[in-house]
């Protein structure tokens, strides 16, 4: 069971990450099952939570019968002492689901003070409101005798429904509501409801580095079953579609939609679409092969068109976007001041995923400033917050900056065995593998020769990805290290195009230093001093803009390395 915090009802305290429910103190037994179940229902305490999403969520990607989910019911009401037709903790309401009905308290940790669980907050205020106007259309549509086939009305709440539990941070139950309302909107053949309920399944603020078939395949019948019908809907779907792509082979077709859909939001000239549109197109250019500075306009116009009204999640992804660039283009101060807004932003929405992004972000700024103490703390504080959010980035970004950590201690062998394990399994990044060769490098393993030599005999098959360059980067120390001219001279050539771009990965969750520094170390061990030197000043002023002592120093480090007269000789 995933992380969480611990929660209080009455006598009973629960704490779902040991999977340990006490009754005043006195452990009581419960399976993995049962556990499961109380803690969806002890998270959306006094909701009514429909069978069909407890089932998704207890047992997800599995078929079961109703007598296996009564069964595990039974088992927690035993749990909680309740027997017969006693429902003091568990309430079944007819026809709609269960509720859990007491009073609960959310504990984060033994020193901080509880906090009422999220049935006060906003967003589940909004879902209770939703429940009661489907409950009561629900009515009226009975009066009238019913319907096998569910109304338009009733497919649209379960789409806002479906929003709102997203916005809370329970992607788990809002997908399970949009594929309700996917369902619904095919039998009733209405196109727009589709298309709200596939852009939903897809989640408009996340987009992981490996594509979601669901999505895709949801966004792509969306476009063809909608046509021209909806404009300004189509111009969204085909956006959403492009992001969904861009980490995927095929980012070029990302960059056709995302493309298009900004020539069509043009003349639509909708300004919110616009920008949303706009953050789109940057995301399908976070490439080598991209400008980093036609990206910076893009997220600036879309910042601009938002405007100083009250935040939206359009001005909060142009504020995460505008970080990744300013950090590309070694502007510290833009950065920081970036940084600063975002932090306002995320304030004032309120939403668990950009907090989650936000933690993410100044762990960042931590690990450019060498506070590695602080760096690794806010590291696990963005797994966890991104594990309740249900992203599928949280597990990467927080390795991309333990990693990081473990690099500028000197103790990145530590971390081989987890990634050997790791690279065992199919699918495994250019960016992982050259983490993994790195490591292995660092622990003495007789196993880093093997896997630097296939790394770099592949190398013109690497996709030119987001990953292209932090692989590049990560491998640079191990060929370094071992003086291998070869790998030495097909990563320089490799990094040529870079330029002044600085090394950015994991959605700008970790730098890896200005490409030139990368260059710079190459080009000495193949012999060129003079051009190390000049690719390592220029690094050097690029981490000062980029105010990270941390890189500076490892900068400086490199220059002294160099033979005579290459070397530093009384530099500031």
């Amino acid at each position: 069971m995933s992380r969480d915090r611990r929660w209080r009802f009455g006598r009973f305290e629960f704490d779902p990450g040991a999977g340990a429910l006490r009754e005043a103190d006195v452990p009581v037994a419960i399976s993995a099952k049962p556990a499961a179940l109380l803690l969806h229902l002890l998270r959306h305490a006094g909701q009514i939570v429909s069978k069909r999403e407890l089932i998704d969520v207890v047992w997800p990607d599995t078929t079961v019968s109703e007598a296996a989910f009564q069964s595990v019911l039974r088992d927690l009401r035993r749990c909680l002492g309740e027997s017969g037709a006693s429902d003091r903790w568990v309430e079944t309401i007819r026809g709609r689901g269960l509720r859990f009905r007491a009073d609960v308290e959310a504990l984060e940790s033994e020193s901080e003070p509880a906090a009422k669980t999220s049935v006060d907050e906003p967003w589940s205020e909004t879902t209770r409101r939703l429940e009661s106007a489907l409950r009561a259309l629900e009515d009226l549509e009975q009066s009238r005798g019913g319907s096998a086939i569910p109304s338009r009305e009733r497919s649209a709440l379960l789409v806002a429904m479906a929003r709102a539990r997203w916005a809370m941070g329970a992607p788990a139950e809002a997908r399970s509501l949009f594929r309700e309302a996917a369902d619904a909107a095919r039998r009733l053949e209405d196109p727009e409801v589709f298309a709200r309920a596939a852009l939903g399944l897809a989640g408009r603020t996340d987009a992981a580095s490996v594509p979601s078939p669901e999505a895709v395949a949801a966004l792509e019948e969306a476009i063809a079953w909608l046509g021209e019908a909806q404009p300004h809907l189509t111009v969204e779907l085909r956006a959403r579609l492009g992001t969904e792509l861009a980490g995927d082979s095929r980012s070029e077709q990302a960059e056709v939609l995302t493309e298009d859909a900004l020539a069509r939001a043009e003349e639509l000239g909708d300004e919110g679409l616009l920008a949303y549109v706009l953050t789109a197109r940057h995301f399908a250019l976070q490439h080598p092969d991209a400008d980093a500075r036609e990206r910076l306009g893009l997220t600036d116009r879309a910042i601009a068109l938002v405007g100083e009204g009250r935040p939206t999640d359009v001005l909060a992804i142009a504020l995460q976007e505008r970080l990744f660039d300013t950090l590309e283009l070694a502007d510290g101060d833009g950065f920081d001041t970036t940084l600063r807004r975002y932090a306002t932003v995320v304030d004032e929405l309120a939403l668990p995923f950009f907090r989650w992004m936000h933690r993410a972000f100044s762990g960042c700024r931590a690990l450019l400033a060498g506070e590695l103490e602080d760096a690794e703390r806010l590291a696990h504080e963005a797994l966890d917050l991104g594990g309740r959010v249900g992203t599928d980035n949280a597990a990467s970004m927080f390795a991309s900056q333990l990693y990081a950590v473990r690099d500028a201690q000197g103790r990145t062998g530590e971390l081989y065995p987890m990634l050997r394990e790791a690279l065992a399994r199919p699918g495994a990044s250019a960016g992982f593998r050259a983490a993994t060769a790195a490591a292995a490098h660092s622990a003495g393993s007789p196993d880093a020769e093997e896997i630097l030599t296939s790394l770099v005999s592949e190398l013109d098959a690497w996709p030119r990805d987001r990953n292209f360059l932090p692989a590049l980067a990560v491998l640079t120390e191990p060929i370094v290290a071992r003086r291998d001219r070869r790998g030495a001279r097909r990563l320089c050539e490799a990094f040529a195009e870079a330029g002044d771009r600085v090394v950015v990965a994991a959605h700008g969750a970790m730098v890896l230093g200005s490409a030139r520094h990368h260059r710079g170390r190459l080009l000495a061990v193949l012999g060129d001093p003079g051009g190390a030197r000049a690719q390592l000043d220029a690094a050097l002023e690029a981490h000062r803009r980029l105010a990270s002592p941390t890189w500076v120093a490892r900068t400086r480090r490199a220059i002294e390395e160099l033979p005579p007269p290459h070397r530093s000789l009384g530099d500031p």
